[in-house]
């Protein structure tokens, strides 16, 4: 997947491909693929899960992101996750669920069709003069889940999760 980026009455878009989880010092954080980060849009990475916004843009930033997740048992997983703000250490933003199925069913085992995105704004004024670095975070997860996207028989769609940021 290529990076999509459009413009809009002075908002630009962008949207890159989500990959699997990846468990840091004990923090599971979605991953997204760095290298698509259009030049110039005012976000940079160095290892794919945390994201340094520009304070010199004088932007504001929607950030839309998902995860993904494959059960290891028969049991549902449901997974909760949030934006961090990792600059002022504390979550922003609105939580998401994302829940599986149980069962022997694979369509709703991995990555079921009722999906949400963690959703956060960060306004031009929340920079207070320097770089804000943010991550999508596992807030809590009950179950035995998998943190990866791999297609299964049914689903025939790609670029499930996948960071969406919109900027005024």
């Amino acid at each position: 997947m290529t990076a999509l980026t459009k413009k809009y009455s002075g908002v630009s878009k962008m949207t890159i491909k989500g990959g699997d989880g990846t468990t840091v010092s004990s923090v599971t954080y979605g991953t997204f693929d760095r290298t698509q980060i259009p030049a110039g849009f005012g976000i940079s990475s160095s290892n794919d899960y945390q994201f340094t916004l520009d304070n010199t843009t004088g932007k504001s930033f929607v950030l839309l992101g998902g995860m993904s997740v494959d059960r290891t048992t028969s049991t549902s997983v449901d997974l909760v996750y949030q934006w961090y703000d990792e600059t002022n250490s504390q979550y922003i933003g609105k939580k998401a669920v994302l829940r599986s199925g149980n069962g022997s069913n694979l369509q709703s085992a991995t990555n079921p069709p009722y999906r949400q995105d963690a959703v956060a704004l960060v306004l031009s004024s929340d920079f207070g003069g320097s770089d804000i670095t943010v991550s999508l975070r596992v807030v809590s997860v009950t179950g035995s889940p998998r943190y990866n996207w791999t297609p299964n028989g049914f689903e025939t769609w790609s670029g499930i999760p996948v960071l969406t940021v919109l900027k005024t």
